[in-house]
């Protein structure tokens, strides 16, 4: 008998160890298949006057895998394959990814999306996610990239504060020649209505003749009445390049 008490309770081990884990795995993700006709894509802005009619298939499916909880700590990492156009020149189909729609299609074309993690400060309402992930500000008026960066965010719902930082270059590591963009975003989330108003500011020290420093202020507000969603988005964008060169001016944005 105490034989078999002994396996009950370790079955009961067992389980108790195990139940947890299973439960901070969660997978996610979608598939899609779209066919395109595009007239005039153009504006009727090449050389002969004419707008180019584009017509093609085109697929994309994202896959993520999630371990942790995200009301504590978890890490995510998100796969992606695409296709631009079926029937693709399969010669370049390894060129970057976006070209799985070859005719013998069983390529290398699986891509990371995204990879990071995500924690949420004990007793705070602030959640931090630092490594590659998704950034979206003023809609594609401005940003809607992913990248490798850190967010820091704070909850009040429904309201939420968030800053932001990603790098898009870093090409000499030992004298800080890096592109970075630093920002601040603001949101209001309601159900029938939702307001976003955010900062940027780009630090480009690559080049040896400028630096680049143009800055975004970008306010935006949407309405759901039933089943549609009407929205604005609005940016302005100021700064300059400031110049390394003696003798040479100062290039400034407006936009």
């Amino acid at each position: 008998m105490k034989k078999y008490l002994a396996l009950i309770g370790a079955a009961i081990l067992v389980m108790a160890l195990a139940s947890p884990s299973m439960a901070q795995f969660k997978s996610w993700g979608h598939m899609e298949i779209q066919t395109v006709w595009l007239s005039d894509q153009n504006f009727k802005t090449d050389a002969a006057g004419e707008g180019a009619t584009t017509k093609q298939i085109a697929e994309r499916f994202r896959f993520y895998l999630q371990y942790g909880d995200p009301k504590t700590v978890r890490a995510v990492i998100g796969f992606e394959a695409d296709s631009t156009n079926w029937g693709e020149d399969a010669n370049t189909s390894a060129a970057g990814g976006g070209r799985m729609g070859v005719y013998r299609a069983d390529q290398v074309q699986l891509e990371v999306k995204h990879a990071f993690l995500e924690f949420v400060v004990p007793n705070t309402p602030v959640t931090v996610t630092a490594g590659i992930q998704g950034f979206a500000y003023g809609g594609r008026l401005f940003m809607n990239n992913d990248a490798p960066g850190l967010k820091v965010t704070a909850n009040f719902a429904p309201h939420q504060i968030q800053a932001f930082w990603w790098r898009e270059n870093d090409t000499a590591t030992t004298t800080y020649q890096v592109n970075d963009t630093y920002g601040l975003q603001y949101l209001l989330g309601q159900k029938a209505f939702n307001v976003e108003a955010f900062f940027a500011y780009k630090n480009d020290l690559r080049s040896a003749a400028y630096a680049d420093n143009p800055w975004w202020l970008g306010a935006s507000a949407g309405f759901k009445p039933g089943n549609f969603d009407i929205f604005g988005q609005f940016v302005w964008n100021g700064g300059k390049a400031d110049s390394k060169v003696a003798g040479v001016e100062d290039s400034k944005y407006k936009g």
